[in-house]
């Protein structure tokens, strides 16, 4: 395992290593486990997954990635993500860019994504942690050319933006808030499934 803190640098994973802040490749074929804040200033993507060794876990601990224009998490190969801890996103562009990819994150954290654009343009997208809330102020959707949105939360869930045709299925085990305060597009053009096992919706 290597633990890799974002203060550092912008990271590039690849099959066969890694580099940070564009230095040279480190070989390495093992698990990652990313932790601390970016540096704003690095006008790159944060996380950037060409490609990935089979069965590499990759762990966002304790991160907040800031961003102005890059994407938070660029990726070419569909990825798993494991979060612990606080996870915090923001930036003006997109948060995750993987088009037409399955993306998965799972684990106990507590996520908040903040963007002027969209969460995520992928393909697929499934989301496990204890908390969740999402702010997304444009007129775009909250996941772009994304057939199928889940979350399934311990506690609360907020969503504040708007979803394209698709899949949507929210689960939770306290409150669940969806509205679309920041943006002028209607709510919700998906198939929509809400469900709170111990709270208002």
């Amino acid at each position: 395992v290597v633990t890799i803190d974002l203060a550092n640098g912008n990271v590039v994973i690849t099959e066969t290593g890694y580099s940070v802040d564009g230095g040279a490749e480190t070989a390495f074929t093992g698990d990652y486990i990313f932790t601390g804040k970016n540096d704003e200033t690095k006008m790159a993507d944060v996380i950037q997954i060409n490609s990935v060794a089979e069965n590499t876990d990759i762990t966002l601990k304790d991160v907040e990635i800031a961003q102005n224009g890059p994407c938070c998490i660029d990726s070419l190969v569909d990825f798993t993500l494991e979060a612990t801890g606080t996870v915090k996103l923001s930036n003006t562009a997109p948060v995750i860019c993987a088009d037409g990819k399955n993306i998965v994150i799972t684990g106990d954290a507590d996520i908040s994504v903040n963007t002027n654009a969209y969460l995520a343009s992928v393909g697929t997208m499934d989301i496990t942690c204890n908390r969740l809330e999402i702010v997304c102020k444009s007129s775009a959707p909250m996941v772009y050319g994304c057939s199928d949105f889940k979350v399934n939360a311990v506690k609360d869930v907020v969503l504040n933006g708007w979803f394209t045709p698709g899949n949507v299925e929210v689960t939770a085990g306290e409150d669940i808030t969806i509205d679309n305060a920041k943006t002028t597009a209607p709510l919700l053009q998906a198939t929509t499934s809400l469900k709170s096992t111990n709270g208002d919706i």
